[in-house]
């Protein structure tokens, strides 16, 4: 796959279809033209979204995903290891580390990216919209929407289109998953994805997204595997209009 600024960017190189877990990386990547991330871990989303958010701009926030992704568990412990971000490698941003009394642990990871970023920059949210399976503990952001799953497709883009600001629109592909038969599979139509990601489109194409981050969670547990979320990113980034693949399986690590 080219590399050209057209095709996109790896910013973290694709380095296998291996485990994510909480804090691997396998890779990051950005469109050349849209303002579109797609990681397999989403602990990664914030250093996106500050590479796109303007300074003092106020901005709204719609995540979906399983999970709320807003640990709070040590929270205070946690800010007081989080640095400045402004300018922050990717790299750096990824080894960040904290120490909880258990030695040092990756800080930003799966489940704490989110309450890190919201104790942050809350200020510079106005509008927030959390569509979620109601997993973990819920974010502390006393006016936010939670929608259900039914209400979400035919809404998205009435709901990034109704109020002043940009948006940050983070996606988790786990969110269309769910159990059964003790395997996870997808359980919502090709149409509903249509529906759903074309009103994206719209609305990226009329400036009211200022950053998507779009997360495969490809473990078993979640999504039913990298083969699963593949062929789910597949769709959805061909409803928004972008090209993007993962390297042929036989190039992967095993």
């Amino acid at each position: 796959m080219s590399d050209s600024a057209d095709a996109g960017t790896w910013i973290v190189p694709f380095k296998g279809r291996n485990h994510s877990g909480s804090v691997q990386q396998n890779f990051l990547w950005r469109d050349g033209a849209k303002p579109v991330y797609i990681m397999d871990n989403h602990r990664a989303a914030m250093w996106c979204w500050l590479q796109e958010m303007e300074q003092d701009e106020l901005l709204n926030l719609l995540h979906i995903d399983e999970h709320y992704d807003t640990l709070y568990a040590n929270i205070d412990t946690w800010m007081k290891h989080l640095p400045p971000l402004d300018g922050i490698s990717i790299e750096d941003y990824l080894s960040l580390q904290t120490n909880t009394g258990l030695g040092n642990t990756p800080l930003i990871r799966w489940d704490t990216y989110l309450s890190l970023f919201l104790e942050r920059y809350r200020a510079r949210l106005d509008h927030c919209i959390f569509a979620t399976h109601k997993n973990g503990d819920a974010p502390r952001v006393k006016s936010a929407r939670h929608p259900e799953i039914y209400e979400l497709a035919d809404n998205v883009s009435f709901w990034i289109g109704d109020v002043p600001g940009r948006w940050i629109v983070n996606v988790d592909l786990d969110y269309f998953f769910c159990e059964m038969a003790g395997e996870h599979k997808q359980m919502v139509s090709s149409e509903y994805l249509e529906t759903l990601f074309a009103g994206v489109r719209e609305q990226l194409s009329l400036g009211r997204i200022a950053v998507l981050t779009l997360c495969l969670t490809p473990d078993e547990d979640y999504t039913g595997g990298w083969a699963a979320a593949e062929r789910m990113c597949q769709q959805i980034c061909s409803i928004i209009g972008i090209e993007f693949a993962l390297p042929p399986l036989e190039s992967s690590a095993q």
